[in-house]
């Protein structure tokens, strides 16, 4: 038999080793309960972020005032810049945080091609609606926004008036924001985004070449207009010249214009195609022998540009037809000749020549007035007529004669006043 002191020794053993027992399982417990709380804390966590994310909106903004265009040849027509570019940067900018819904984008991009106009730099920076503020995204109803890294055919134009849009009237603005863009996806263009399915003329353009074939071939035959007739690239016409016709009011301070009063058309001479008129005007005047209110005078100039070229010819008649106190802008067809208009390929034109003695011719029931070295003729590219001649032949109804004739007193009311 074991004696006393033997039994208190197996008594402490045994009390030592439950307690072992017990701690190591309290160690087990505090770990187990540490892991879950972990794993939970984790779980927790996804699920905030998780629906955080989810929490983000999209908000549309309506595009009731936006361009929209069903044809691509006439937005090409409106277009002052196309290229080709990747998107380097964007960037979001609120103007006034009580408005989120005023947010815009500036997207930068890296040019690698022009397409159309005169742009001599290899970045630009092209700002739209909407953006992202505060986990809400604000999108204009109808439009894809760009993706970061995309490459796309752009499609620009300058403001007629300060824009929201733009800085400045240098700066250039979407021609539309809805069909502003084409996405060049592994070098094939994406015409069949939904945005474009309204547009006609662009379902049969399938590669980015015949795309640009088809805006260079559109902006080579780009049209102005000008007194109810329209101007043709191809036409026959002067390709350093444009004539222009000012408003009574300019007409009769009778300034001498020199080429610094046409800043933005580069012209290098301005001549007045109308001294003699001009002379019979003024001296009218100061001698009282007519009105203020009677007289009817338009001064018509012709400017040389510095840079000759059809398309510099066309481009100056659209600056020059936006200013105010010009009633008209067009090419010259030779010698400073003006247009009066085309009829079924018959173009009527109005000749230069100085005001010597007034001459008074009837067509149609219609007095045409000019001096005695103008004229008026019609050609088709293959006859010549004058205006007589062409009415007689039937080359002209009296319908067209009536059309010349409101143009033509439109344009020279002063030849008319002179012999009244």
């Amino acid at each position: 038999m074991k004696n006393l002191s033997e039994c208190k020794v197996e008594i402490r053993r045994q009390m030592l080793e439950k307690e072992k027992r017990r701690s190591a399982l309290h160690k087990r417990w505090i770990i187990s309960l540490s892991t879950c709380t972990t794993v939970l804390f984790f779980i927790c966590l996804t699920m905030v972020i998780s629906n955080n994310i989810n929490s983000k909106k999209t908000i549309y903004i309506p595009n009731h005032n936006v361009e929209k265009y069903d044809s691509f040849e006439k937005m090409i027509q409106d277009c002052d810049l196309i290229f080709i570019g990747t998107v380097q940067s964007e960037r979001f900018v609120l103007e006034n945080p009580s408005a989120p819904e005023t947010v815009k984008t500036e997207y930068g991009f890296e040019i690698e091609r022009c397409i159309m106009g005169d742009f001599d730099h290899s970045t630009i920076v092209v700002t739209t609606e909407g953006g992202t503020v505060n986990n809400v995204t604000y999108v204009l109803k109808g439009r894809e926004n760009y993706v970061l890294g995309g490459k796309y055919i752009v499609f620009l134009s300058k403001p007629t008036s300060e824009s929201i849009m733009a800085a400045s009237l240098d700066q250039y603005v979407e021609t539309s924001p809805i069909v502003g863009k084409i996405r060049i996806k592994e070098g094939e263009i994406d015409t069949n985004a939904e945005e474009w399915q309204n547009v006609d003329d662009i379902s049969s353009i399938k590669t980015i070449d015949e795309l640009i074939y088809f805006i260079q071939r559109i902006n080579n035959k780009k049209k102005v207009q000008y007194t109810g007739t329209e101007v043709d690239i191809e036409s026959d016409f002067s390709d350093n010249k444009v004539l222009i016709v000012l408003d009574k009011e300019a007409s009769l301070k009778f300034d001498t214009f020199e080429p610094e009063d046409f800043p933005d058309i580069d012209c290098i001479r301005v001549t007045n195609l109308t001294p003699e008129a001009e002379k019979i005007t003024k001296d009218s005047l100061e001698k009282g022998a007519l009105d203020y209110e009677d007289i009817a005078y338009n001064k018509i100039l012709c400017l040389e540009l510095a840079n000759p070229g059809k398309e510099n010819v066309l481009s100056a008649i659209a600056k020059l037809q936006k200013k105010e106190h010009i009633l008209s802008a067009e090419p010259d067809y030779g010698g400073g000749t003006i247009c009066l208009g085309e009829f079924r390929e018959n173009r009527v034109l109005f000749l230069e020549g100085q005001c010597c003695i007034m001459c008074k011719t009837e067509v149609a029931g219609y007095s045409f007035i000019y001096g005695s070295t103008f004229t008026i003729r019609v050609e088709n590219g293959h006859e010549e007529y004058d205006l007589s001649e062409a009415f007689e032949k039937g080359v002209l109804t009296k319908n067209d004669i009536a059309k010349i004739y409101e143009v033509y007193k439109d344009l020279f009311p002063h030849f008319y006043s002179e012999t009244e």
